[in-house]
């Protein structure tokens, strides 16, 4: 899936501009508007910074568009809350997204981020707050359904308002009742597994000069990277790519980097990427695909623990995984679970 091109330094300043401008009285001809709206975006700005939850949902709200783009099962995919609306009628909230599939079909999706360590507490949406969203949705004569991402289990949960609990004021779900009616492969998600184990192999030119010196450092050129699962070298280009972006972003442990010396000349270095739980001898869970995705995202937008990004200047395709549903690997065995929801069984 490719982004959009647009311009937001010139357009979306110019409607933020716009907005602040109707409320404020500005005149757009005027240097001392001009001067008032910078201020008050910098202001704005440094207020946000400290507001950690605001700041972790617009990422995650950024997330879930890469997400989807790289499960690669939607085909359009529109940020449905932007720009003005105007309705009739009872009070509405726009969500988040709009999902268009191959067929035709649509849904409306609105993301939430719960980053709660206990798989038992409940998250909640009010019913005010529903009922304003499904307003809007069925104006639309389109389904809603919520995307919830568990942030600190890197869990993500496609749900229906019919399996969460309800109350008199709000509805309710906890995380193991989410996960159980998880409905996110119907945007593509599976589960992973593969045979342990998985190794990168960096390689040194045997030509160059390799020696070890007295204070234990080599200088070497990488000759080539080679894959190898079970001991058997990758070699197809496509199960490299998987090979490697499940390494990189799967559940699997990373070893300890192994140097190849021989004769106190550096010929190479390995990594073995194991599974940390294993019951059976040739196979073991790597993971959901969107949590991987959702790893890859983290890598480019958080930095020592903080946010330092919302959102990536590229496509979602760079983070695409694309696992033919006739896959047969030649030497990357993976085994791929879809998780449908009781009722879809």
């Amino acid at each position: 899936m490719k982004k959009l091109v647009r311009d937001p330094e010139q357009f979306d300043v110019l409607e933020l501009f716009s907005n602040m401008g109707a409320s404020l009285g500005y005149d757009i001809r005027d240097p001392t508007s001009q001067d008032d709206f910078i201020k008050r975006v910098r202001g704005s700005l440094e207020l946000i910074k400290k507001k950690c939850t605001v700041v972790h949902g617009q990422r995650t709200e950024a997330l879930f568009a890469y997400v989807i783009g790289a499960l690669g099962k939607v085909v359009l995919l529109n940020q449905e809350d932007a720009g003005d609306v105007f309705f009739a009628g009872e009070n509405i909230l726009v969500p988040d997204y709009r999902l268009t599939f191959e067929n035709g079909s649509q849904l409306m999706v609105e993301v939430k981020n719960c980053h709660q360590r206990n798989p038992e507490a409940n998250i909640t949406i009010t019913k005010d707050y529903f009922n304003k969203l499904f307003r809007y949705a069925e104006i639309n004569q389109v389904k809603l359904k919520f995307a919830v991402l568990y942030s600190r289990w890197n869990k993500w949960c496609l749900l229906g308002i019919n399996v969460f609990e309800e109350h008199d004021d709000c509805y309710k779900i906890n995380m193991l009742d989410a996960l159980k009616s998880n409905e996110m492969a119907m945007l593509g998600d599976l589960m992973v597994g593969a045979a342990p184990n998985l190794e990168i192999h960096v390689l040194a030119d045997p030509v160059d000069d390799s020696e070890i010196d007295e204070n234990g450092l080599a200088r070497f050129v990488i000759k080539e990277i080679k894959l190898f699962c079970m001991e058997k070298e990758i070699v197809n280009e496509h199960e490299r790519k998987l090979a490697l972006f499940i390494m990189q972003h799967g559940d699997w442990h990373e070893s300890e980097p192994e140097a190849f010396v021989v004769n106190n000349k550096f010929y190479g270095v390995r990594f073995i990427y194991s599974p940390k739980q294993q019951e059976e001898p040739n196979f073991a869970i790597i993971g959901n695909l969107s949590s991987m995705v959702t790893n890859a995202y983290k890598d480019h937008t958080v930095e020592n623990g903080e946010v330092k990004a919302l959102k990536v200047g590229f496509d979602p395709a760079v983070f695409e995984i694309f696992i033919p549903e006739d896959y047969a690997g030649e030497r990357l065995p993976l085994w791929r679970f879809q998780m449908c929801p009781p009722n879809d069984a």
